[in-house]
């Protein structure tokens, strides 16, 4: 197109591959002002990051607050005195005391034992080592049990009550020496 007396066209050819100047790119200036593949990439992973720190903080700022609880001393009864105790150590009693009760669950008792084991105060010595825990969870009262087995932990014959198994496990002399000759 030619100049012509009007000012508000243009004094060159626009259409096809031939934008305004007003809107073509200015030099210096990127085609994707968002930056393209590798800047979104970046962002996207900075603003994950910045999420993670601010879940971190929240996390740090529960354990800040658990840990104030934990140390705040509450009132409480032990043997009939009134004791201001930190409100960690009327847990660990409570764990503890529940466990100790004739009819403790196994919930309760591997609670006080995973808790007496992160304390170091409960190691048990690995199989190697000729070690392992028992528990046994009793159908039966303590004084019925000391009545039934008068008090030991084994019978003297272990396979007693099972049938078939009497005299399997007698007695017998062990010779020492030279074999016999027949």
């Amino acid at each position: 197109m030619t100049k012509s007396a009007n000012t508000n066209k243009p004094d060159y050819d626009v259409g096809y591959k031939q934008p305004p100047k007003h809107s073509r790119f200015k030099p210096g200036q990127s085609g994707c002002p968002d930056g393209g593949r590798e800047t979104k990439r970046r962002k996207k992973l900075e603003a994950q990051q910045k999420q993670m720190r601010e879940e971190k903080q929240k996390a740090e700022s529960v354990a800040e607050v658990v840990a104030r609880v934990v140390r705040e001393t509450i009132p409480v009864s032990v043997n009939g005195v009134r004791v201001d105790m930190p409100t960690v150590e009327v847990f660990v009693r409570k764990i503890i005391r529940e466990a100790l009760k004739d009819d403790a669950d196994e919930r309760r008792v591997r609670q006080c034992q995973a808790l007496l084991s992160k304390a170091g105060m409960f190691e048990i010595p690995s199989s190697e080592q000729g070690g392992g825990l028992l528990v046994v969870y009793a159908p039966m009262a303590q004084q019925e049990w000391i009545e039934a087995t008068e008090g030991k932990l084994l019978p003297e014959d272990p396979l007693h009550g099972i049938p078939g198994a009497e005299g399997t496990l007698q007695a017998t002399p062990v010779r020492r020496g030279a074999p016999d000759e027949d």
